[in-house]
């Protein structure tokens, strides 16, 4: 049954991630509003602290005993997909703020 459920989150992470890329324009207009002094910086920490939150979670449900011989208990499944959201989410900021910290503004 995780099988079956994280393969359900992937799917979602990456109809989500699709989504976004179709809002390009808007995104690229906040990565050049962003001062490119700190763009470096901030993409750094939005792929970091995402990642590790995602970690944080999956060692805290181990721990919490939401991961049951059947998969994961339905809390801790939409735990991880809205967390998992929320790390594709950041990952397109990250990298729009790198894409235009290469470019000239």
């Amino acid at each position: 049954m995780i099988w079956v459920q994280g393969l359900a989150c992937f799917v979602l992470w990456v109809l989500y991630g699709v989504g976004r890329s179709r809002r390009t324009a808007k995104v690229r207009a906040w990565a050049t509003t962003t001062p490119r002094a700190s763009r470096g910086l901030m993409a750094g920490a939005l792929f970091l602290l995402p990642a590790i939150a995602l970690g944080g979670l999956m060692i805290g449900l181990l721990k919490g005993n939401a991961v049951t011989s059947h998969g994961l208990e339905p809390w801790a499944w939409a735990a991880v997909a809205f967390v998992g959201i929320g790390y594709v989410h950041c990952q397109t900021l990250a990298t729009a703020l790198l894409v235009t910290l290469a470019q000239r503004d």
